[in-house]
């Protein structure tokens, strides 16, 4: 087969060498620019001087296809508002209406006019030009930079790969790490559209020397000025009201970040600004109020960068509070297949986030007391598959955060508590472990304003304390097929005044506590027996539920449940309460025909009324010479309609005489006498008929 080429090889002769080099490089060049359109890969641009002569940055450029470098300088013309400087595959060729820099890439043109040029074949423009008064006055970008840059890393510590990375274009490109060991004794600081990329485990970055707060990689954005809240923003809201003029440094399709005193916090999505009126994308996470002293502030975020495939090691470093990576005012991060250990501080710390993505992280002896070994602030993001193991501090934790899918998060042997969330709301987690925490330790605990998140498929194992420990007013968070086992003193605390927090099919062993909340409520399974639990320190309203009848065909004894109430029982100063209330509800009309209700209520003395349509018509309470475990009907009794009991007919008088109950028979006036006497006894007895 004859092999096809673009341009025509080289025949045998004396020149049959040269002939060959420059078929092969044209025919590498167009081969290249096929596939790829002229491009410059790093450097080519000046800056602005008090001269008519500057050096643009070493150029690594491919026009037309063809691999040039070069560091020569240029001379312009003075007072000409529109150079153009491009970059030629040679340093020879005439080109009509271009000025050649001899003996070098650069051409330059001065077309009068803002317009772009076309460029020559095997050309691409580099920038644009202003002088004046014999300086070089402005230098406009113009270069089409390489569609899939990167840099291998020329060393082995952090300099190399700061050097590196400050090589990439502002387009971003991809930094690539070998499998060795890197040596950081210094904070490397990324910026947007790049990729820190190692091959997996056997690329490590290993934290040197005793510098407290080093950094391994650290990508931090800007927050604006804040502005104050002119009206309250609550939860659902996606308008935010804020002094007229002050919405000016706010931009749509820009992001911003809220905080108040309290300290909760969100990062959104601006849609548009306009009159004093900020427009998110997102609803608005939790109350932000202007009694809190709410603020939004714009975020100029680092955003489009990736760190992947690494080990980050903090075994060499004694300082205090070191992080491995430290990323702020971030949008559009992914940081995936991490290993992490031996840090002092928190290992990942991603705070003020919006759009990232968290997943596969592996964390191993990080943190210190107080410190969790990985620590997340983010919006809108997803966390997947992170895996501590021995924290010296807290296991994972996030805070500030809303809107997040958090999945397959696992702690196993932490210092402090095993899973923390503050201030963290409407986020859905699925399938979080803590195992075997440190004496004194909780599984998962929920605090400090967390509301409003979802829970599935969560387990504790041998929580020394609390498994499920919900403080500090978090409310209205749902758990789904939640377990513990082995929990060291309760399943389940209810704290410091956290209401309406409902478990769904929770499966425990030990007891349940609330120490400070109302309307929580817990769905346990006890066995094979499905429990309804409300737990409150006040005396609220429990579980509502409602039992409909779906059947077409109406049939007798159609059991729509069975449930079993427990009053809450304390270890002192008993108190028992439990009420059950029943709406009954014609289906024809769907109107309320009746109310029934059940419940209990006395100290240290079990009771029972049932009340029907806000009328007693049973009760056990004792008094007026009635015992405990009585009962007092209230009302009539009828059967089928019917009435056969009703109150009691009083007038009769005290009986004397002999009483015999025998057959009558043929009974004489006296034996009649004595029976009917019985029988007015037994009625009086019986409390249908009394004096």
């Amino acid at each position: 087969m004859t092999a096809t080429t673009i341009n025509p090889r080289p025949v045998e002769g004396s020149s049959f060498f040269n002939t060959l080099d420059t078929f092969l490089l044209e025919e590498d060049a167009d081969r290249f620019k096929d596939i790829h359109q002229s491009f410059v890969a790093t450097g080519g641009l000046g800056a602005t001087i008090a001269s008519l002569t500057h050096t643009p940055t070493s150029l690594t450029a491919y026009p037309g296809g063809h691999f040039i470098t070069e560091t020569g300088s240029i001379t312009y013309p003075d007072d000409a508002t529109h150079i153009w400087v491009i970059c030629h595959k040679d340093t020879t060729t005439a080109i009509t209406d271009w000025t050649r820099e001899s003996g070098t890439h650069y051409l330059f043109r001065n077309t009068g006019s803002g317009s772009k040029p076309t460029p020559p074949t095997d050309s691409t423009i580099l920038m644009k030009v202003t002088t004046a008064s014999g300086s070089i006055t402005n230098v406009d970008d113009h270069r089409t930079q390489n569609p899939h840059p990167y840099q291998l890393v020329a060393g082995n510590d952090s300099a190399a790969i700061q050097a590196a990375i400050d090589a990439l274009p502002v387009s971003g490109g991809r930094v690539l790490l070998a499998g060795q060991t890197y040596s950081i004794d210094a904070n490397v600081t990324g910026k947007s559209n790049i990729t820190i990329e190692g091959v997996g485990p056997s690329t490590i970055l290993m934290l040197e020397g005793g510098a407290s707060a080093l950094t391994g990689l650290t990508f931090t954005g800007t927050l604006g000025t804040a502005v104050n809240l002119t009206a309250n923003s609550l939860i659902g809201d996606i308008t935010i009201a804020v002094a007229g003029g002050d919405e000016s440094g706010f931009t749509a399709s820009g992001y911003a970040h809220f905080l108040d005193t309290p300290g909760d916090r969100q990062t959104v999505k601006v849609v548009s600004t306009a009159s004093g009126v900020i427009t998110v994308n997102d609803p608005i996470a939790v109350d932000f109020t202007t009694a809190n002293t709410a603020t939004i502030a714009p975020m100029t975020p680092v955003s489009n960068f990736s760190i992947r495939n690494l080990t980050l090691d903090g075994n060499n470093n004694t300082g205090t509070n070191s992080n491995l990576i430290k990323c702020t005012h971030i949008v559009n991060a992914t940081i995936e297949n991490i290993w992490c250990k031996g840090t002092t501080g928190s290992a990942i710390r991603p705070q003020i986030g919006y759009n990232c993505r968290i997943n596969n992280i592996i964390l191993d002896d990080c943190g210190s007391s107080g410190q969790s070994d990985i620590q997340m602030g983010l919006s809108n993001s997803i966390i997947d598959n992170i895996q501590s193991s021995q924290p010296s501090g807290f296991g994972p934790q996030m805070n500030g955060s809303a809107y997040c899918n958090v999945s397959n998060m696992t702690s196993v042997g932490a210092a402090g508590r095993s899973l923390k969330f503050d201030r963290c709301d409407w986020n859905n987690f699925v399938n979080l472990q803590a195992h075997n925490p440190e004496a004194g330790s909780t599984g998962i605990s929920v605090s400090t304003g967390s509301d409003n998140n979802s829970f599935t498929n969560c387990l504790v194992v041998n929580a020394p304390t609390f498994a499920y420990w919900i403080q500090a007013a978090s409310s209205n968070n749902k758990f789904f097929n939640c377990r513990a086992i082995g929990s060291g003193s309760k399943d389940i605390l209810f704290d410091t005044n956290s209401d309406d927090n409902q478990f769904w099919g929770f499966n425990g062993d030990t007891p349940i506590l609330v120490s400070s909340g109302s309307n929580n409520i817990v769905q346990r399974w006890n066995g094979t027996t499905l429990e309804y639990m409300s737990f409150d320190d006040s005396a609220a309203a429990g579980p509502i539920e409602s039992l409909k009848r779906v059947s077409t065909t109406a049939a007798d004894n159609d059991i729509l449940g069975k449930r079993t109430f427990e009053g809450r029982t304390d270890t002192s100063n008993e108190v028992t309460y439990a009420e059950i209330q029943s709406a009954i509800i014609d289906a024809t009309n769907a109107t309320r025909t009746g109310d029934m209700e059940f419940y209990t209520l006395q100290s240290a003395v079990r009771t029972l009324e049932m009340w029907l349509n806000g009328g007693l018509i049973i009760s056990n309470a004792t008094g007026s010479g009635k015992g405990v475990g009585s009962i007092n009907m209230k009302t009539e009794l009828y059967r089928q309609g019917t009435q056969v009991i009703t109150a009691r007919q009083t007038g009769w008088a005290a009986t004397t005489g002999v009483e015999i109950r025998t057959n009558f028979g043929d009974a004489s006036l006296s034996d009649t006498s004595q029976a009917l006497r019985a029988l007015i006894v037994d009625l009086k007895t019986h409390g249908v008929i009394g004096a």
